[in-house]
């Protein structure tokens, strides 16, 4: 399959990359030699830091034609299995029809030596030709899928830990505005008495973090004035909540505090000071003359 200079580039399996480009442009199908050459390749970062889960070791039967000796022993291979490595989408279809091209590349595959025609999918990394069958066989029960199917399955086996009643539909927008406003009118009735500090934390505030969560909503509070105002930065934050941890550890020193310099610093940074002493005296010239 031809690649241009850039989805070569996303090959690279040692890099956090992000393909920002516009429909038609080629992103399926980066994404999907992308990862088959997590399958294939014998040195990745992923397969050296991560612990190697259980694996099934020789597929038996089912839709491999190839015989015993054209089947690799899944628990030796260096590489990733399907099964190892998560693809997320937005949509069951967009998951789908990643899973529909992956199959075609898989299918596509043999083995034998690296040629530089587009066409022909031989790999050298490929031992024997029953191995990309394997793949396809393991490939119904990856972690393909949307975002919300991922973790539902990440937490199947704690469901009862989590609620009597559990449900697999996703809260809507009406009820989600209702538990963040609970939320906030639950944490200022809280009484910030010593004495009644277990109130908190039978609300599930853990009891290292209970004085500082009040003196934080004391200080909200004193800036805000009330659950309103409150519930509307609340909102504000959870909906920028990984932009905020990205800042947060940008700011923060070792100990994980964000000195007073380094928070002034970012909100000022980015204003021209020669710009705003221009427009001061402006303001000031009225009053001189």
């Amino acid at each position: 399959m031809s690649l241009n200079h850039g989805q070569r580039l996303a090959l690279n399996l040692d890099a956090h990359l992000v393909l920002d480009a516009g429909a038609g442009t080629g992103k399926t199908k980066t994404i999907v030699e992308r990862v088959i050459e997590h399958y294939l390749a014998p040195v990745q970062r992923a397969s050296l830091l991560l612990p190697r889960p259980a694996r099934p070791g020789r597929l038996a039967g089912g839709m491999i034609i190839d015989g015993e000796a054209e089947r690799v022993d899944l628990n030796e291979w260096s590489g990733l299995l399907p099964t190892e490595v998560v693809v997320l989408t937005f949509t069951n279809a967009a998951a789908e029809e990643l899973k529909h091209r992956l199959r075609k590349a898989l299918s596509a595959l043999r083995a034998g030596s690296t040629s530089g025609d587009a066409k022909d999918r031989a790999d050298s990394r490929i031992p024997v030709q029953g191995l990309p069958d394997q793949f396809r066989m393991l490939l119904e029960d990856a972690p393909i899928g949307t975002i919300d199917s991922f973790f539902s399955r990440l937490i199947s086996s704690y469901r009862p830990l989590l609620s009597e009643r559990v449900s697999m539909e996703q809260i809507s927008t009406a009820e989600k505005i209702t538990l963040e406003t609970l939320a906030v009118n639950t944490a200022w009735r809280l009484s910030s008495n010593r004495s009644r500090h277990g109130i908190a934390i039978d609300a599930g505030i853990s009891q290292d973090m209970v004085e500082p969560f009040f003196d934080a909503r004391s200080r909200l509070s004193q800036t805000l004035g009330g659950t309103t105002t409150c519930r509307k930065v609340v909102r504000g934050l959870l909906t920028r909540s990984v932009f905020l941890e990205g800042v947060v550890n940008a700011l923060g020193d070792d100990s994980g505090e964000i000195p007073e310099a380094a928070l002034r610093e970012a909100f000022t940074a980015w204003l021209d000071l020669d710009r705003v002493i221009e427009v001061l005296e402006r303001l000031q010239e009225p009053i001189q003359s």
